[in-house]
């Protein structure tokens, strides 16, 4: 079992308190009111698309153009592979040879 980094810090700082106190060094420890920062994970609350709302999404690009068919497809892509738009764009496209030459 592995001990995680915060962890780790934890406990090297417990113990060299410890032995400072212990050891006669020090009478109390003056590190034991302070708190060490708060440990914050932050998570995205992207909203989500409902398949209704893809559908008129992509149905209401005007398919008349260039431009609107790169929009469709890129947006397609993006519905169908719940990517993000630098995802997508860096993908990189092959097309299989079907029929060998």
């Amino acid at each position: 079992m592995t001990i995680s980094g915060r962890n780790w810090r934890r406990s090297r700082r417990t113990s060299r308190n410890w032995r400072l106190v212990t050891g006669g060094i020090l009478a109390s420890n003056p590190a034991t009111s302070v708190r060490g920062p708060k440990h914050v994970i932050k998570r995205g609350k992207t909203p989500v698309l409902t398949i209704d709302q893809a559908r008129v999404l992509i149905e209401s690009i005007d398919t008349s153009t260039l431009v609107g068919l790169r929009d469709r497809a890129l947006i397609g892509v993006m519905t169908y592979a719940f990517a993000r738009i630098g995802a997508v764009v860096s993908m990189r496209v092959e097309v299989p040879l079907l029929y060998p030459l």
